[in-house]
């Protein structure tokens, strides 16, 4: 019992964060989201490939192979992207971790058929509560995270003088919990299609077999 409970946890937190690591170092993505959000045109001085090759390196800074070389963030903007790539850095160790985990718990539990399916249940349930949660009080659960994520107060940007915040507007980061939300909940579902399908397989050959 004590291993089932162990998997329910450890489970939605290693699909969460898989998630988060595909989504948000992808550059596609914040393109379509700059286009959603008609984040070009608060930059009128700046054309939209100049700000895309300005994403591209924040992007790669934050991956950890560049530097913040131009002027296009002032040093406050700048400290908190030190603070961000130090917090990815974080998630990733932890995603690793956390999948060694679960893979560890999914293999100690190999025998009980059911937990597997119950963790991928539990997960649904806790995905359809945060998405439920995102949805209504998304305000709420963005300064909390801020706060737990960060041990200052340099996220709080001035969008009149802070282009941090005009590139990346709270709509973006809505979609972006939003979607990391739904992207686990799917790769939950579709964990629990495919262990169903495969337990549905192996009690038609014993059928067959002790009718042999």
């Amino acid at each position: 019992m004590f291993r089932r409970i162990l998997l329910f946890i450890f489970l939605p937190l290693t699909l969460l964060l898989i998630n988060a690591q595909f989504l948000v170092l992808n550059q596609s993505f914040y393109e379509k989201e700059f286009i959603k959000h008609d984040v070009y045109i608060h930059f009128e001085e700046l054309s939209k490939e100049e700000i895309d090759s300005e994403v591209t390196s924040t992007i790669l800074f934050l991956k950890g192979k560049g530097e913040l070389s131009s002027d296009f963030f002032n040093n406050k903007e700048k400290q908190h992207l030190h603070d961000v790539r130090s917090l990815l850095k974080d998630y990733k160790v932890s995603t690793f971790i956390l999948i060694g985990i679960t893979l560890f718990l999914i293999f100690l539990t190999r025998k009980d058929r059911n937990a597997f399916v119950y963790a991928c249940m539990v997960t649904i349930g806790v995905l359809l509560l945060i998405l439920f949660l995102v949805s209504i009080n998304f305000s709420t659960i963005f300064t909390k995270f801020h706060e737990v994520s960060f041990p200052n107060d340099l996220w709080l940007l001035n969008p009149e003088k802070d282009n941090l915040i005009n590139l990346f507007p709270q709509a973006f980061f809505y979609d972006t919990f939003f979607l990391i939300g739904r992207n686990t909940l799917l790769s939950a579902l579709l964990l629990l299609i495919i262990i169903r399908i495969k337990q549905k397989i192996y009690k038609n050959k014993r059928i067959t077999k002790n009718y042999e």
